[in-house]
């Protein structure tokens, strides 16, 4: 298996951001779980990290954008 060239690599809020050689972009959506790993909780069986507050948007109800 050929590995891929990471040319940047950015944390942004919570997100990790990698951009590679090959001009691709990949995005590591909410890391709050590996901000909490710790070295106990890397010699646990199973942990239960606490997620990151959620938050519930409305669909848009406008009927004359694009977006609807």
């Amino acid at each position: 298996m050929a590995g891929t060239s990471v040319r940047d690599l950015v944390i942004k809020d919570d997100d990790l951001v990698v951009g590679t050689h090959a001009r691709g972009i990949w995005i590591l959506d909410d890391i709050t779980p590996l901000r909490q790993i710790t070295t106990a909780t890397a010699n646990e069986t199973a942990v239960l990290f606490k997620p990151q507050t959620a938050m519930r948007v409305r669909g848009n109800m406008n009927t004359d954008t694009p977006l609807h």
